[in-house]
C-alpha cells in the first residue's frame, strides 16, 4: 500500500507595480475614486471637491505618464451621495508581459475594456493604446505599426524609428508649389519649407522637431505628413540624424492625442 502526501503550494499573484518593478518600467497604482475634482468653486472657498468618476462621459480614466511615472487607475469609486455609496469600479487587468512593455486591459463600470502598452523606450517611459482585440504584447507592437511602413521594410529600405515616428526614405524633392499653399489645423502651410520645426501628425502637434521640414499629401496616408531631412530631436529619446537625405515621416497608429496637454479623462 503506497500512501500519497499532497503538498499544499501557496501561489502568489503579483501586483501590476511589482510585475513592473522586476522589469524596470515606473507604474505607481492610484485609487479611481480620487481621479476626479470639480473645478474651485467660490461658494466652496475656492477648495475643490471630489466627485464621482463615472459621471457622464467619465467613464474610465486612462493611464498616462505624469512627472516620470506610469500612474494607472484603479479600484471602487466609494463616492457618497446623501446616504447611498456608489458602487461603481475601474479595474485593471494584466494580459501579458515582455520586451520592456506590460500589456493592461482597463475596463469600466459600464463594461467599456480598453488595452494599453505601458513600457520604457529608451530611457522615457510611454502609454499607448491599442486595438482591444490586441491579446499579446508582441502583436500589439506590430499593430502599431503603420501599413507604409511595414510595407517600406519589405521592400528593403532603411527605416529610422524615433519613439511613435518611423522615418521612410523618400526618394522625391518635397513638393515646394506655392500655387498649393493651405493653411492645415493653423500649425503649418502644406508646401512650405520649415526650418527646426515640430512635427504634426493628424493634427496633433508632437515634441519631436526636425531640421528641415515640409508638409505635403501623400496618397494612402490619413493627413498631410511631413518629409523631413537633417537632425531629429525629442525630449528622452537620442538625437536622430538623417542626413541630406528626405525622409517621409509617419507616427504610430495609436491614439493621436495622447500626449496632449488634456487629460484623457472620458472615453476612448
Amino acid at each position: 500500500m503506497v500512501t500519497k502526501t499532497l503538498a499544499r503550494v501557496e501561489v502568489r499573484e503579483t501586483s501590476l507595480e511589482d510585475l513592473a518593478h522586476s522589469m524596470g518600467i515606473p507604474i505607481r497604482i492610484l485609487p479611481w475614486w480620487g481621479s476626479r475634482r470639480q473645478g474651485a468653486d467660490s461658494g466652496l472657498g475656492g477648495v475643490k471637491r471630489w466627485l464621482c468618476p463615472a459621471v457622464g462621459i467619465n467613464l474610465k480614466r486612462r493611464p498616462e505618464v505624469l512627472n516620470g511615472m506610469i500612474c494607472v487607475w484603479k479600484g471602487k469609486c466609494g463616492y457618497q451621495d446623501g446616504y447611498r455609496t456608489h458602487t461603481h469600479k475601474q479595474e485593471v487587468e494584466v494580459k501579458d508581459a515582455g520586451n520592456r512593455a506590460i500589456l493592461v486591459a482597463i475596463r469600466s463600470c459600464a463594461g467599456i475594456v480598453s488595452h494599453h502598452l505601458l513600457g520604457v523606450d529608451d530611457t522615457a517611459p510611454y502609454v499607448v493604446q491599442v486595438s482591444s482585440r490586441v491579446q499579446t504584447v508582441d502583436v500589439a507592437f506590430q499593430w502599431l505599426i503603420p501599413k507604409k511602413v511595414k510595407e517600406a521594410v519589405i521592400q528593403g529600405l532603411d527605416v529610422k524609428r524615433q519613439g511613435d515616428w518611423f522615418f521612410i526614405p523618400h526618394s522625391r524633392e518635397p513638393n515646394l508649389h506655392e500655387w498649393d499653399d493651405f493653411l492645415h489645423y493653423g500649425l503649418y502651410k502644406r508646401n512650405h519649407l520649415y526650418r527646426n520645426h515640430p512635427l504634426v501628425y493628424n493634427g496633433a502637434l508632437t515634441r519631436h522637431r526636425a531640421s528641415f521640414v515640409v508638409y505635403n499629401s501623400i496618397f494612402g496616408l490619413p493627413c498631410e505628413a511631413p518629409i523631413v531631412k537633417g537632425k531629429v530631436r525629442a525630449p528622452d529619446h537620442e538625437m536622430l540624424n538623417l542626413g541630406n537625405q528626405w525622409h517621409l515621416g509617419i507616427r504610430n497608429r495609436s491614439h493621436p492625442w495622447r500626449n496632449s496637454q488634456v487629460r484623457n479623462q472620458g472615453d476612448d
